[in-house]
């Protein structure tokens, strides 16, 4: 089956522009144009797309992404569990950031003690280079390492 551009966009809550975006820089082409000039995506692209959208979920750059895409066969179950780790371990910071404010929210006498014991807890929600590594070991699977 095939969505239009727009179902595609409607369904994932991006933008059409995204898409076009995405198909401007070949990170996510569609199956194929109509004759009408619009984008049909099918299962496939679909598949691509929400492993691009879990990558910048994790907030790695469009060209990091591109570059996974564009050189990997991957084990898509072995991506999607590492997936599921990382965003495990962004939600356990953003967990960590709501536990401090709410200390620092009850018992604001405490604040200046909290601030020195975890000043920084849960801020850094950036994936590491390790993380990005092992992305690309998954990815890359079979091929020679970037």
């Amino acid at each position: 089956m095939a969505y239009t551009v727009n179902e595609v966009a409607s369904q994932s809550g991006i933008s059409i522009r995204t898409l076009r975006y995405y198909d401007q820089i070949g990170l996510l082409k569609p199956a194929y144009y109509g004759d009408n000039g619009y984008r049909y995506y099918e299962q496939e692209q679909l598949t691509l797309l929400q492993h691009i959208l879990l990558m910048r979920e994790l907030e790695l750059p469009l060209s990091t992404i591109k570059e996974l895409i564009e050189h990997g066969t991957f084990n898509e179950s072995e991506a999607l569990v590492k997936h599921r780790e990382l965003l495990i371990e962004k939600v356990e910071r953003l967990q960590a950031l709501i536990s401090q404010l709410n200390e620092m929210i009850l018992y604001p006498e405490k604040k200046q003690a909290l601030l020195e014991k975890s000043l920084f807890r849960g801020l850094d929600g950036r994936v590491s280079h390790q993380q990005v590594k092992e992305l690309r070991t998954i990815y890359l699977a079979g091929k020679k390492a970037i």
